[in-house]
């Protein structure tokens, strides 16, 4: 009897189901997240190969005036458009995680993709911000950098780091699409205490129908 259910269950809705087998909760709202989230990632990096193409155009350029010129447009992409682009994506991630089937830590692809967001972040706040305003400093002329590295260094760590962040991200995009891997050892838990959920709900359902089948036989004698 369960098993003619739980059939008759999964032909109802097919494509219903997450990758536990339970339905996704508020899918308007998750999709809503899932779109802001896309949106976020992608712009941020698209933004990571501008900030590669800037910084290689910029370490080559003899104009003091293009120098200037670029890595201010940079200063300005990395605080207005990185900061608020990973932040972004960060959220929505996590909330996109706690309103799907995919969990935040249940899968060993989603807690990679974390921490290659996290890193790529840090990568920018503990890095790039900095290196770029050096860069932007030894462009303005020797009397405006003070400390730090050299006009030549900072160009080359801020390529590199562009070039870190932009592989980070790239690696996430792929997990994102693939989906590798399997369940963590708390997604494993979890499935099983679901599995067990449901496989108590499916006998106690078997033993409610097998005394409603009971009950004409046992009408019927005593008619009798």
């Amino acid at each position: 009897m369960s098993d003619e259910r739980v059939a008759h269950g999964s032909r109802a809705h097919p494509t219903s189901r997450g990758p536990t087998g339970w339905p996704p909760r508020r899918p308007r709202l998750r999709k809503a997240v899932l779109v802001v989230h896309v949106g976020a990632s992608v712009g941020w990096l698209g933004v990571a190969v501008v900030m590669i193409v800037l910084g290689i155009t910029l370490r080559y350029t003899q104009d003091p005036a293009v120098t200037r010129g670029g890595y201010l447009m940079m200063t300005v992409i990395d605080d207005v458009i990185v900061i608020p682009a990973g932040l972004l994506s960060l959220v929505t991630g996590i909330a996109g995680g706690l309103l799907s089937t995919w969990g935040v830590v249940r899968y060993q692809w989603v807690v990679a993709k974390l921490a290659l967001v996290v890193l790529t972040m840090a990568n920018g706040f503990f890095f790039l911000h900095g290196w770029t305003g050096q860069a932007l400093a030894a462009a303005a002329g020797p009397a405006a950098a003070s400390g730090g590295h050299g006009p030549d260094v900072a160009r080359g760590l801020l390529i590199a780091g562009n070039l870190t962040a932009f592989a980070l991200l790239a690696a996430a995009t792929v997990l994102s699409i693939y989906k590798p891997w399997g369940r963590t050892r708390w997604g494993r838990r979890v499935a099983a205490r679901r599995q067990r959920g449901r496989a108590d709900r499916d006998q106690r359902a078997d033993r409610q129908a097998d005394r409603r089948a009971a009950w004409p036989s046992l009408s019927g004698r005593e008619a009798r």
